[in-house]
């Protein structure tokens, strides 16, 4: 990318900036299947890539680029049966509900 730069004293010159993917991000939103509350602490798991729910069920993973429309991530918590959910990358979010154990 080049992009035009200009400083303080007015001077404009155009510089190449170069940009590294570093990933896609997935946000998945962990809730008990009965009562619809957030789960605290479900790992979602896409190869290498593990992000962990906060209080609100929340949890955000970087996946290595890819050119699959969609991935396949693991979704688990202490208490509740493993989900594996398929999913398209170019969703911003989605619920997903687990099943106590």
């Amino acid at each position: 990318v080049t992009k035009q730069v200009v400083n303080g004293f007015g001077n404009t010159k155009t510089e190449d900036i170069k940009l590294k993917i570093i990933g896609i991000k997935l946000d998945v939103i962990a809730l008990h299947w009965l009562s619809g509350d957030p789960i605290n602490g479900a790992t979602v798991s896409f190869q290498k890539s593990t992000a962990v729910s906060d209080k609100t069920g929340l949890a955000s993973i970087i996946i290595p680029p890819t050119d699959s429309e969609k991935v396949k991530l693991d979704i688990s918590a202490p208490g509740f049966a493993t989900k594996q959910i398929e999913t398209e990358v170019d969703v911003p979010s989605r619920e997903v509900s687990l099943i106590s154990d």
